[in-house]
């Protein structure tokens, strides 16, 4: 998987998906558009803080984020006095034309029908393909562990997207990319070994989703 050798090691991962913004309320595609979270998506985030669900801010911690003002807002509520390293290619897959559409803007599209129709997996009008956005999000962990490495850091936090987490657990599990939808503030603990450059899922813990269906009752 790496391009370059990385040394035998295991890591830590916490990958939270950003709080919430008003594109997401109203369950339309939102990539490339830099929207800020919404004041209910800010308050969301605390509320799961206040909860213990994610890391505590410390000196050495390390934290990874999309570039995207929705994770660094993210960021700067969870960890203000923490540099986040930022990665590019933890930007949320690019939806082209379905930009700032929902289903029932999309409805009777026949684009969106054919879209639908393969299962996700064709590239957006205009954006991405499945297979390339895993790629890139995949190549984003590889610049993540690398760094981890550098830092001679064993855990780290990663605040990206609800694409990019699907993009990443499905390639490291072999599961299905929709088995890994996760709502805002949510996430994944992994522990990773990695050794002969190769990487291996160890063990896989759910963030802040028990709260999530308390909150929504």
């Amino acid at each position: 998987m790496w391009t370059r050798t990385a040394a035998e090691m295991t890591i830590t991962l916490y990958i939270i998906r950003h709080g919430a913004t008003k594109s997401n309320k109203r369950h339309a595609y939102l990539g490339n558009t830099n929207e800020p979270l919404s004041n209910e998506g800010g308050e969301q985030i605390i509320f799961y803080n206040e909860a213990g669900r994610y890391p505590k801010e410390k000196d050495n911690l390390l934290i990874f984020s999309s570039p995207m003002l929705r994770c660094l807002q993210t960021k700067d509520i969870l960890y203000p006095d923490t540099r986040a390293i930022l990665l590019p290619e933890w930007k949320e897959i690019d939806f082209g034309r379905f930009e700032g559409k929902n289903y029932q803007d999309l409805n009777g599209d026949p684009d969106y029908q054919r879209w639908i129709d393969s299962g996700g997996v064709t590239a957006f009008p205009g954006g991405e393909s499945r297979d390339e956005f895993v790629k890139r999000s995949m190549a984003g962990l590889e610049w993540c562990i690398e760094c981890m490495e550098d830092y001679k850091q064993k855990s780290a936090v990663c605040i990206v997207h609800g694409g990019t987490i699907m993009a990443i657990m499905s390639s490291l599990t072999g599961g299905d990319y929709y088995d890994y939808q996760v709502k805002n503030g949510q996430g994944y603990e992994i522990e990773l070994s990695i050794k002969n450059n190769n990487v291996q899922l160890e063990k896989l813990t759910p963030i802040a989703m028990e709260e999530a269906e308390e909150k929504d009752k």
